[in-house]
């Protein structure tokens, strides 16, 4: 069928199912300009109009990545200088001529703005849920200037409010917001590609980064954290590690301490993410043995930074805040990644038994640190427990290259305790739902995933405790399956991995 005197075929179908079959989870037959299910009822059929065809006229393609080429999301309030494409051209340049990067003014279609809503009740839901395990926004600055009422906001701003709303989602609500979480994805790519250069736009990218890692949704949850490493670059917020700005003013250093806290977030996600895949390269350069870590978490939260963080390499101390730990801790993972990454065919092998040791003990004194200071709150240290363990098996347990009863032997030995002091924690912060499932950290999973294979491998030696730990260990994912759907991906591949028996 062609449009008459163009040529041009003529939609007949749209590209998802209507509002009304989404929300009933029920078969759409998608037909155009009415499905089947809506004309029976005699109920309007409404289609998301980020996927259907303009108009029901030419079709210019079925994929949002196509639509968004030829339909833009975000649209200009008024007219917007270009970007200066000298600032990667040569930067020496930009910075020599003192040059500002354009303040641009860019509209977010209804179907963010309406998602988002009130953006008061939403900051206070994701304060208590999600800044807990993951303080990197912060409070004063926020409401000072992205919630002042008497100050428009800007596209970023909204962008980063519908990210902390998409987060705050779970299996548990209906309906699930795949079409929201698609306008939103490009209308960040939409607001990079515009030249929307900020701190807030960079949040969004990691909250949403977030999102697609604890529901499981790949390859985007990858790629977006190759994309959030090289926007922080591009933005400048990978150079606050070296940086404090204490002596300039209160509003600068606690500018610097969210950046700080935003890139450290970044490595955060890298480094976790190569768990799963070690053959991957990080997106991120390993942060230098002076950087700083985030500064604590009260001062963070007032917006009074006043003493000077924690350095990287600093003895694991009591005084740090959760969010430093878990920081030091990814520092700790890096470094254990770029080991094992190592050949070791051309070095001394004594050094290197040397090196491991000293991360595993680095490692051993940071979880110590964890159960000593019980005025932590427990989820978001085991986060951080969770990132150390993470490390501890990656630095003895490589893949399982070696097959040789020496080489498993050792592993029992070694790893055997870490598991037991895994599903211990567990046991303890998940015992009569001492944890509120809708306040868990998705850096939770990959632990538990990790425990099970483990004792998969000790169930011959050990026999009824170890099945009793790995039913533990199984419990707790099935109850982090309630939040996170990449829950519930891991458990099919346990199930795998038993039919197939790896």
């Amino acid at each position: 069928m062609t449009a008459s005197g163009a040529g041009a075929s003529v939609a007949t179908h749209a590209g998802v199912a209507c509002a009304f079959c989404r929300r009933r989870k029920r078969s759409c037959d998608k037909r155009l300009p009415q499905c089947s299910a809506c004309a029976s009822r005699n109920l309007e059929c409404e289609y998301s109009r980020i996927f259907a065809p303009n108009d029901y006229g030419p079709q210019q393609a079925n994929t949002s990545r196509e639509w968004t080429s030829t339909q833009p999301l975000l649209t200009a309030s008024d007219s917007n200088p270009t970007f200066p494409a000298v600032y990667f051209l040569d930067n020496r340049v930009f910075q020599h001529s003192r040059m500002q990067l354009p303040r641009t003014n860019w509209t977010v279609p209804p179907i963010i703005a309406d998602y988002v809503g009130d953006p008061l009740p939403l900051a206070l839901q994701y304060w208590n849920k999600v800044h807990s395990w993951m303080p990197i926004i912060s409070k004063k600055r926020f409401y000072d200037h992205s919630l002042n009422p008497l100050i428009s906001r800007d596209v970023d701003v909204v962008l980063l409010l519908s990210a902390m709303r998409l987060l705050l989602w779970h299996p548990a609500q209906e309906p699930c917001p795949e079409t929201e979480y698609m306008a939103i994805r490009h209308a960040i790519i939409e607001a990079e590609n515009l030249g929307v250069f900020t701190l807030q736009l960079l949040q969004a990218k990691i909250l949403l980064t977030i999102y697609e890692l604890g529901h499981a949704l790949y390859p985007a949850a990858y790629l977006s954290v190759g994309s959030c490493a090289r926007f922080g670059i591009a933005v400048g917020v990978n150079q606050c590690l070296q940086a404090t700005n204490l002596s300039t003013s209160p509003e600068a250093a606690l500018e610097t301490e969210e950046k700080k806290r935003t890139w450290w977030a970044v490595l955060m996600l890298d480094r976790t993410m190569q768990l799963g895949n070690p053959t991957q390269m990080l997106a991120t350069e390993e942060p230098a043995s002076s950087s700083y870590l985030p500064a604590d978490d009260e001062s963070f939260e007032s917006g009074n930074i006043t003493r000077e963080p924690f350095r990287a390499s600093s003895p694991a101390s009591i005084e740090m805040g959760m969010l430093a730990r878990m920081s030091q801790a990814t520092f700790i993972l890096g470094r254990v990644l770029r080991f094992q990454a190592r050949s070791s065919e051309f070095e001394d092998e004594a050094f290197r038994e040397s090196e491991r040791l000293q991360l595993d003990k680095t490692l051993r004194a940071l979880l110590n640190l964890v159960y000593i200071e019980g005025s932590v709150k427990r989820i978001a240290v085991c986060a951080q427990s969770s990132i150390c363990y993470s490390a501890l098996i990656a630095l003895h347990d490589p893949e399982a290259r070696r097959t040789d009863l020496e080489q498993f032997d050792m592993k029992l030995v070694l790893l055997g305790p870490v598991v037991k002091e895994m599903t211990w924690a567990s046991g303890i912060w998940f015992s009569e739902r001492l944890v509120n499932i809708s306040d868990a950290s998705p850096f939770l999973l990959f632990w538990a995933y990790q425990a099970i294979t483990i004792y998969r491998r000790l169930e011959a030696r050990y026999g009824n405790e170890t099945q009793q730990h790995m039913l533990l260990m199984k419990e707790k994912l099935r109850l982090m399956s309630l939040r996170w759907k990449a829950g519930e991906a891991y458990l099919q591949i346990l199930n795998a991995r038993e039919i197939t028996m790896m």
